[in-house]
């Protein structure tokens, strides 16, 4: 596959990712809970879009998703669940976007977008997370690596 038609996959990728993202930013801001069944739906396809290396960059894929599905499973459960679960899920959609070393960028982002915060305020995190994402894109080689 050319350079073009991979360019193409990972946009195309994105643009889906950041449709849904952005419509459960909005809505996390706006009723602070996020229907989950989108969710599910953008990860399997995140997951199982084909490209030119298929069965590896699915397993990575996948490989993300389960990183990030781990570690804020393991915050969710820490934190007492002042993370939601729909939080957790949009993590594993973002690392099922990008692999592991993707998600870790985007969480990253996330967080330090988080900072300026309150302490004890009842911030959606989603809409954080979506920001790290679009930030992460655009710093990473996202889209040559489709």
């Amino acid at each position: 596959m050319d350079f073009f038609c991979l360019k193409t996959i990972g946009c195309l990728r994105f643009a889906v990712f950041s449709c849904i993202s952005i419509a459960a930013a909005f809505e996390d801001i706006r009723t602070l809970r996020v229907a989950r069944r989108p969710l599910f739906i953008l990860i399997a396809f995140l997951v199982f879009f084909p490209d030119d290396q298929w069965p590896a960059s699915c397993a990575e894929r996948a490989g993300g998703g389960i990183a990030a599905l781990a570690s804020f499973g393991i915050g969710r459960f820490v934190s007492a669940n002042k993370l939601g679960l729909a939080d957790v899920w949009m993590a594993t959609a973002i690392g099922a976007l990008g692999g592991p070393a993707f998600f870790a960028q985007s969480a990253l982002a996330a967080i330090i977008l988080m900072l300026p915060a309150k302490k004890g305020c009842a911030c959606p995190f989603i809409p954080a997370l979506v920001a790290g994402t679009v930030l992460s894109v655009f710093f990473s080689p996202f889209f040559g690596h489709a």
